[in-house]
């Protein structure tokens, strides 16, 4: 391993390998001049794809390209990062499986589309955080890779319910079938694309999108959805159009577009 990059191939499962990237590198608020590093990366990532040879690669980095926000909209990558990385990408994606990256604590499924690169079809899953932090249940990812590469994994986002543990020292945990509860398959753009775009215009689906992905049990959802929480999700800090074009898009003009659509 090297500057933080590296490949592991999966023992037991034929011709599937983990491609790990440093992405701390790429992202906006890296105040350093990483070009020689990064640079180094992604010519790493691109012999590896290019050579693939029946390989299914699954794409490991803390912080996904694309966008996010919270208060305000926040790109993860620096603009010339994201564009080189998405050219190598788009080329060799048939070699991709997915992407699995973190960073922003709640779990995530999207598949963003990109306005340089129309054909790109590579969705990604960001796993939940173990940290409680902005009332998450601390949570983890169960990935279930398939014998044959040709098939996509299956995945599931399990939960310590904190309520149960603090109030009866009691370690409660709960498991999401994300694609049973998004009706989605984990690596194929078009069924998550369409449940993003679900999302948009079904604010009762949105709010159970973002409660369930935080880790609440279903019960405490329903309570959620008729209580102050619901308006609290309604607020600015989750606005429904923005948060789903931020998932849909690579790039702010895509982003920009889908608002206002």
């Amino acid at each position: 391993m090297q500057g933080g990059f590296y490949r592991y191939d999966l023992p037991s499962k034929a011709n599937i390998s983990v491609l790990s990237i440093n992405s701390i590198l790429m992202n906006n608020k890296n105040d350093e001049q990483e070009t020689q590093s990064v640079e180094a990366q992604l010519a790493w990532l691109e012999s590896q794809l290019s050579n693939a040879r029946g390989r299914k690669f699954l794409l490991h980095m803390h912080i996904p390209p694309g966008q996010w926000f919270q208060v305000g909209l926040d790109t993860y990558w620096k603009e010339k990062y994201l564009e080189s990385y998405l050219g190598v990408i788009a080329k060799y994606q048939d070699s991709v499986s997915m992407i699995l990256a973190a960073h922003a604590h709640p779990g995530e499924v999207r598949a963003p589309k990109s306005t340089r690169y129309p054909e790109l079809d590579v969705t990604i899953m960001m796993t939940p955080s173990i940290s409680p932090l902005g009332l998450l249940q601390p949570g983890y990812s169960i990935l279930d890779f398939p014998v044959q590469a040709g098939l996509y994994p299956t995945a599931y986002w399990r939960y310590l319910q904190l309520h149960d543990y603090i109030i009866y020292q009691w370690p409660s945990f709960s498991t999401l079938d994300i694609q049973q509860s998004f009706n989605i398959t984990l690596g194929n753009a078009p069924s998550i694309r369409a449940f993003q775009s679900s999302l948009k215009n079904d604010t009762d689906k949105y709010t159970h999108y973002l409660f369930a992905k935080m880790g609440y049990a279903d019960w405490l959802i329903k309570i959620a959805q008729g209580l102050i929480v619901k308006a609290w999700a309604y607020s600015k800090v989750f606005d429904q159009k923005s948060f789903v074009c931020g998932m849909e898009n690579y790039e702010i003009e895509g982003y920009q577009a889908c608002l206002a659509e």
